[in-house]
């Protein structure tokens, strides 16, 4: 049986009844006012209060309980590290005396500067490897700020009501996660030492705290299931504007109107376009900086396919988003070419019309596209410098 005969069937609404294909939802209503309060708690509970309690519960909720847990050449080099880190604080102290002693000699204070200045500069230096509780790491936030801007774009794209195709939705969760899953058996089995190139061991990794890994490991696959759900709503958007063009261009209406008509859908479709990439942003830049920190900062090059990974969905989630806003902006590139052609009035009337029309389009779209390829590229290239 194919997938289509066990999906609920999308419903295409009649242009003719006053449905907008481009709807935009008025976040006034009382529904919306709900849904947010309750997916907020949803948030809170499942990226802060659950994840909280099981740190707690493992002795992972801060850096020092971390080390606790770092077994073999982890835990010998920043055992050696903390050593190293402590005589330098002692030999401070002791330069720190004689500085202040009456006793020394003047000419033996810039020499003792120098060395105070070389040991600051040693215990200050970067560790062998990095440490991470669940207090003091933004990764939480990182996952807070994506469920709660991935619930709001859902919530604009399935406006008024659109029935998600729940068995389409899974298949393709379930690729996202198993293409997480071989990264993370990845990162976490085959390169999970100093000398396969690990540097990070944070509360989430499986030889830290195997309760944390896993809720790490669910919270990632219920963000996959929100973007392939968002992945159906504008697959179902496309289809709703494309059967709604097609009806309107059977319809006999003047030049004029039909033109009107396809300039109030272009801007619409723009507007969700912009809303839908701001939101996008919001989602996938704080991730793209996480893995790609990851690499050039802390040199754990074991992150490289997840940032790639994260980079692709970012561009394939994007380019959904584009859809209706391409074929909006081809209909009304038609419909301009039948009105310039059927025009029987003043050139300049015209010239005007298509000017207030389509330049402040034009230059909102160059600028969000601006920004969006910008927020992809800084990070990669941030990187490599």
């Amino acid at each position: 049986m194919s997938n289509e005969s066990i999906s609920p069937q999308l419903e295409i609404p009649n242009p003719l009844n006053n449905i907008d294909p481009i709807p935009i939802p008025p976040w006034s209503q009382r529904f919306f006012g709900l849904y947010c309060a309750a997916f907020v708690m949803f948030v809170i509970a499942w990226i802060y209060v659950i994840p909280g309690y099981v740190a707690w519960r493992e002795g992972v909720l801060t850096s020092d309980g971390v080390v606790k847990h770092l077994k073999g050449a982890a835990a010998s080099s920043w055992a050696a590290y903390q050593r190293h880190h402590d005589e330098c604080e002692s030999k401070i102290r002791i330069i720190d005396a004689q500085l202040e002693s009456p006793t020394t000699e003047v000419g033996n204070v810039s020499s003792l500067i120098a060395l105070r200045q070389q040991y600051v500069a040693e215990m200050n230096a970067k560790p062998p490897i990095i440490v991470a509780g669940m207090v003091g790491d933004w990764l939480s936030e990182i996952w807070a700020m994506s469920y709660l801007t991935l619930g709001c774009l859902i919530a604009v794209w399935a406006y008024p009501k659109l029935t998600i195709r729940l068995s389409r939705v899974i298949l393709w969760t379930l690729f996202l996660y198993l293409l997480s899953v071989l990264q993370l058996l990845m990162r976490n089995g085959l390169l999970n030492t100093l000398d396969r190139g690990r540097t990070v061991y944070s509360y989430v990794n499986w030889d830290v705290s195997k309760s944390s890994y896993v809720l790490q490991d669910l919270r990632q696959a219920v963000m996959f299931f929100l973007i392939c759900v968002f992945w159906d709503l504008g697959a179902q958007r496309l289809a709703i504007l494309k059967q709604s063009l097609a009806t309107l261009k059977t319809q006999e209406k003047s030049t004029n109107e039909r033109a009107l008509r396809a300039i109030t859908i272009f801007r619409r479709t723009l507007a969700l376009w912009q809303e839908s990439s701001l939101f996008l942003l919001v989602v996938f830049v704080p991730w793209t900086f996480f893995y790609w920190d990851q690499i050039a900062n802390y040199k754990d090059s074991r992150y490289l396919p997840a940032a790639l990974t994260i980079d692709l969905i970012w561009i394939v989630t994007w380019f959904v988003s584009c859809r209706p806003l391409l074929v909006a902006s081809e209909w009304w590139n038609d419909e301009k070419l039948r009105l310039i052609a059927n025009w029987t009035g003043d050139h300049e009337t015209l010239n005007a019309l298509l000017v207030e029309a389509s330049s402040s389009s034009e230059l909102q779209v160059l600028a969000a596209s601006a920004t969006a390829v910008g927020s992809l590229l800084i990070p990669l290239i941030k990187a490599l410098i």
